[in-house]
């Protein structure tokens, strides 16, 4: 951009009319391309694998992961049956960067040993060990 600023300033003013002309001839080119860029924005993502997603919910419930993780550790042992909210498990930066939602989390738990509550907002370990 400076570069190109300075070319501009060094001209003379003719040739920067010219120049000024030689942009706007470019500007529908432009719009082209920004229409099939928010074209392509509109899509909806493909929703994530159901084995990563769940695999990755495994794992927060883990013993290995609860050893260390001293946030989901406190919120389960906070709770009397050992609930833990899947809100708090959908702000982890790595569902997020799945863009998991609430019903894939629950689709994805159907085949798991993790048990969801009867609403499917809560999940816990098997017989919350």
């Amino acid at each position: 951009y400076k570069l190109r600023f300075r070319q501009l300033v060094n001209l003379p003013r003719d040739n920067m009319a010219d120049t000024a002309a030689a942009e706007k001839r470019k500007e529908p080119e432009t719009a082209a391309v920004e229409s099939t860029e928010t074209d392509a924005k509109r899509l909806k993502p493909t929703p994530p694998d159901a084995a990563v997603v769940r695999k990755q919910v495994e794992y927060y419930l883990s013993d290995e992961n609860l050893k260390y993780d001293k946030f989901f550790h406190d919120k389960i042992s906070g709770n009397a049956d050992g609930w833990l909210d899947l809100t708090l498990i959908l702000s982890c930066n790595k569902m997020k960067q799945m863009r998991a939602t609430k019903d894939d989390v629950v689709a994805s738990l159907k085949d798991s040993k993790m048990e969801l509550n009867e609403a499917g907002t809560h999940v816990r370990r098997p017989g919350n060990a």
